[in-house]
């Protein structure tokens, strides 16, 4: 598969064409659960999240407006990822959901010359959900 048209939708807001990347990764620690008759890891507990760069977009209800607020108001917030934004919804392209926190916020990355840029990393608060419907 090759990533032309993915969709991005942060708290309702569609920011897909002001998206380069996106790395959706589910993860869960490894808790050691070692006792006298051997060596074993467990399940803990889930760390997924969503890692998006961004170009940077100042307009209103773009990526600023849409990061900013939620990082300054320490809100929880909803993003969905798929990778394909024109066909629908599917087992074979699900929509990627979490719900997330902003910690950290670096609204400008560049040199001279460069396109203005930012990368945000969303932990989920809960589970990563891979909707199919």
């Amino acid at each position: 598969m090759i990533l032309k048209n993915c969709f991005i939708e942060v708290d309702g807001v569609d920011l897909s064409c002001d998206g380069r990347s996106v790395e959706v990764t589910g993860s869960k620690a490894a808790v050691e659960s070692n006792t006298f008759c051997g060596a074993a890891d467990d399940h803990g507990i889930e760390k997924s999240q969503f890692v998006i760069n961004w170009k940077q977009n100042f307009s209103a209800g773009r990526v600023n407006a849409t990061l900013y607020a939620h990082w300054r108001d320490e809100t929880e917030f909803v993003v969905k990822v798929r990778a394909n934004k024109n066909a629908p919804v599917s087992a074979e392209n699900p929509n990627w959901t979490g719900t997330v926190k902003l910690f950290d916020y670096t609204p400008l990355t560049g040199a001279v010359g460069d396109l203005a840029e930012s990368s945000t990393t969303l932990p989920v608060q809960g589970e990563l959900v891979p909707v199919e419907v």
